[in-house]
C-alpha cells in the first residue's frame, strides 16, 4: 500500500525486476515438460505452428492466474490488507480520543467520525469496523470495546493514556503488517 509517487530508484527497480523474475521461474518450475507435451496432444491439429515454448508459457500464465484467484489466496490478501491497514487505524483512532479529550465513546459514534476521517481513502465502512474491532482484540492493553450498562450500545474505551503503552502497542501492530 505504500507506493511513492516519484521515480523509483535504480536499486529497486532492478529489485523488482529480480522480484518479478524469481516469481515466473518459480511459476514455470510448476509446469512440467509431460503437462506441455499432453496439452499439445490434447489440441491437435489446432497446436499445429504452436511452438512448445508458447504453450508453456500459456500453461504458466493459467497456474499464475489458478493461484492468484485461489480463495486461500485472495483471503490472505484481504487480511494482509486489514492487518495493514491497522496502525493507521490506531493513529486516526488515537487522535480522535486525544482531540474529543475522552477515554470512552460510543462505538457507532466512533465509526462515523472514522469514516469521515478517512474520506480521501477509500476504505469500506465494514472493513473500518472489522479493524477497529481487531485492533481492541490485538490490543487490549490500550483500548477496549465493551457494553454499555443501561442501554444496548458498544462503548469504545481508551485503557490507558500512558505514552509508553501507546507505543508498545502501535509496535505490536508495525510488526503485525509483516
Amino acid at each position: 500500500d505504500d507506493e511513492r509517487d516519484g521515480p523509483k530508484l535504480a536499486a529497486e527497480h532492478a529489485t523488482n525486476k529480480l522480484a518479478a523474475a524469481a516469481a515466473r521461474a518459480e511459476v514455470a518450475s510448476r509446469v512440467t515438460d509431460s503437462e506441455v507435451a499432453r496439452a499439445i496432444s490434447e489440441m491437435g491439429a489446432d497446436a499445429d505452428g504452436l511452438s512448445e515454448k508458447a504453450v508453456r508459457a500459456a500453461l504458466e500464465r493459467k497456474v499464475a492466474f489458478d493461484e492468484f484467484n485461489d480463495p486461500s489466496a485472495i483471503a490472505e490478501r484481504a487480511r494482509r490488507k486489514l492487518y495493514g491497514r491497522l496502525p493507521f487505524v490506531f493513529d486516526a483512532v488515537r487522535s480522535i480520543f486525544s482531540t474529543a479529550q475522552r477515554r470512552v465513546m460510543e462505538f457507532d459514534q466512533l465509526m462515523d467520525t472514522l469514516v469521515r476521517t478517512n474520506a480521501r481513502q477509500s476504505v469500506a465502512t465494514d472493513e473500518l469496523t472489522d479493524s477497529v474491532r481487531i485492533l481492541a482484540r490485538v490490543c487490549p492493553e490500550w483500548c477496549e470495546i465493551s457494553h454499555g450498562q443501561h442501554a444496548d450500545v458498544e462503548l469504545f474505551r481508551v485503557v490507558s493514556k500512558n505514552p509508553e503503552i501507546a507505543r508498545q502497542a502501535r509496535g505490536k501492530l508495525n510488526a503485525m503488517r509483516e
